[in-house]
């Protein structure tokens, strides 16, 4: 196997590094009672990862590459937000994050 570093594939990788804070569903299977139903909210949930598309309906980012050659051939770990319920996203440049070394 070839070696490469962070650093090198980071320089020419086409897609952004962000992460979404959004408003997911919550429920119980048990019962409660009408004031506590009432009280409750929905669950925050926070999703890290590259984004690989993005429309007017959702974002959909993933966790995982695989790469040949340097170049990503495919991806894994992914997940769809609805836009309705994004929060907030923000954007992290690849250049300016300490890899510790590594």
């Amino acid at each position: 196997m070839d070696k490469f570093n962070l650093t090198d594939l980071f320089s020419n990788f086409k897609y952004r590094f962000v992460s979404i804070l959004w408003l997911d569903a919550k429920s119980h299977s048990e019962w409660v009672g009408i004031d506590l139903a009432a009280d409750e909210s929905g669950a925050y949930c926070l999703s890290v990862g590259m984004l690989i598309n993005e429309n007017d309906d959702i974002i959909t980012l993933a966790t995982d590459f695989c790469f040949e050659d340097g170049e990503a051939v495919s991806y894994g770990g992914t997940i769809n937000v609805p836009v309705g319920c994004i929060v907030e996203v923000k954007e992290y440049h690849l250049d300016k994050i300490n890899l510790g070394g590594h």
